[in-house]
């Protein structure tokens, strides 16, 4: 009996080992054939991108960078390729709305490729807009090409509506292209975000120039004017002043887009940094809880950055003189001591490039200076750690300049906001 036990235990384990067998030698059958149907699949896809890599090089391989700096022509250029006077002919009809044959455009490019019975097909990649008709004659002297310059018009356009959603939504809706909309953008960059929430009640208002060129609009459109008020009030407004560029200065000629914080001077000098000195006139070694910056006497000092004057005191004032102190978001406040004249009074609110006075010698002082110092949570911090910015302010002839400049796009404002 136990024989026979000890037979079918073996006969079971011969039958388990066999099936055990056959399973693993079809999973390694399969193995290896999904490698074989993979490797076949990565050799397809090879030699189909190496067909398609032969079919563009051979496709384009008589393209040419035309417009590269050179003292040759367009035209000229065209030649050297070996093409016939009959063929550039047909070139420079399928292209003379886009290219000014008789000159020299750097970046752009012509794509020349043979067709059927030598006919050549040329197309023009890139974004141009051109300033000239040209038109070709031909007579016994062979082919002449004349530029004419197109006749230029503008046409200003006044947008104003109230802000829905955010300003991104409501320039969108008044049809306005891209490239537009990021000169909006870069102007109001460090004061508003286009896609911030609006508030209620507030406004934006724009206007525009858009350019014609023999009657047809081009993609050229310069902006003039932008003012963004909020609901309380604060209005962000700014004037194109250099047509040549796309900033915009508020009314006082400051860059719109400057940032929220400046330095307190135009020039800085410094005479005394932060820290440990010897005291110019206690002449003992003290700290310095601040920067003292050299400056003429009527020098005006700026407000770094918005906030509230909460000290404007002229006096002694524990050595500071005629002082001013202004505190800022975040537990941050600012001194400003030893001024020669005062321009602000307590609990007015001030913004980044604000004067608040004049740089002069009063208090404890030597000679004429700006103290400047720097609280944080009412301790004395260095000023140079600040993150701060040089004066973006327009002076002298291009104040001068740039008020005209106001005056004239106000009036176009006027003239146009009710006409589109």
């Amino acid at each position: 009996m136990k024989k026979l036990i000890t037979t079918s235990a073996l006969l079971l384990l011969l039958l388990f080992g066999t099936v055990l067998y056959n399973l693993f030698a079809q999973a390694s059958d399969f193995e290896a054939f999904r490698r074989q149907q993979l490797d076949s699949y990565a050799d397809y896809k090879q030699k189909e991108a190496e067909a398609f890599e032969r079919f563009y090089r051979e496709e384009y391989e008589l393209t040419h960078k035309i417009f590269q700096p050179a003292n040759a022509g367009t035209l000229e250029q065209i030649k050297s390729l070996g093409i016939s006077e009959e063929q550039i002919a047909n070139i420079s009809n399928q292209l003379e709305e886009e290219v000014e044959f008789q000159s020299n455009q750097t970046g752009v490019t012509i794509n020349i490729k043979p067709e059927a019975q030598g006919e050549f097909e040329a197309d023009f990649m890139g974004e141009i807009q051109t300033t000239h008709n040209v038109t070709k004659t031909q007579d016994s002297n062979g082919l002449q090409y004349i530029l004419a310059p197109k006749s230029q018009t503008s046409r200003y356009v006044v947008r104003e509506s109230a802000v829905q959603m955010n300003l991104l939504q409501t320039l969108r809706s008044y049809d306005l292209s891209d490239s537009l909309i990021e000169t909006i953008s870069a102007n109001l960059q460090n004061k508003v975000s286009l896609n911030e929430r609006a508030n209620p009640n507030d406004k934006l208002k724009i206007m525009y120039e858009d350019i014609y060129l023999d009657g047809k609009k081009t993609a050229d459109t310069r902006l003039h004017y932008l003012s963004f008020t909020r609901g309380t009030g604060q209005q962000l407004e700014g004037f194109l002043y250099d047509p040549n560029s796309t900033v915009l200065f508020t009314p006082n000629g400051e860059k719109l887009s400057a940032p929220k914080t400046r330095f307190p001077l135009d020039n800085l000098q410094i005479s005394s940094p932060f820290g440990i000195r010897m005291h110019p006139i206690k002449k003992i070694r003290t700290m310095h809880n601040g920067i003292d910056y050299k400056a003429p006497k009527g020098t005006p000092i700026y407000a770094i950055s918005e906030g509230t004057v909460v000290r404007a005191a002229a006096g002694w004032n524990g050595g500071f003189g005629n002082v001013v102190e202004i505190e800022h978001p975040s537990a941050e406040k600012t001194l400003y001591a030893h001024l020669n004249s005062i321009a602000v009074k307590v609990g007015e609110k001030v913004t980044a490039g604000k004067v608040i006075g004049t740089v002069g010698t009063t208090g404890n002082s030597t000679g004429n200076h700006l103290h400047f110092g720097y609280m944080v949570k009412n301790k004395w911090e260095n000023p140079a750690n600040l993150q701060l910015q040089a004066s973006t302010q327009l002076k002298g002839d291009d104040l001068k300049k740039f008020q005209q400049q106001k005056q004239q796009i106000t009036a176009l404002i006027k003239e146009n906001e009710n006409i589109y």
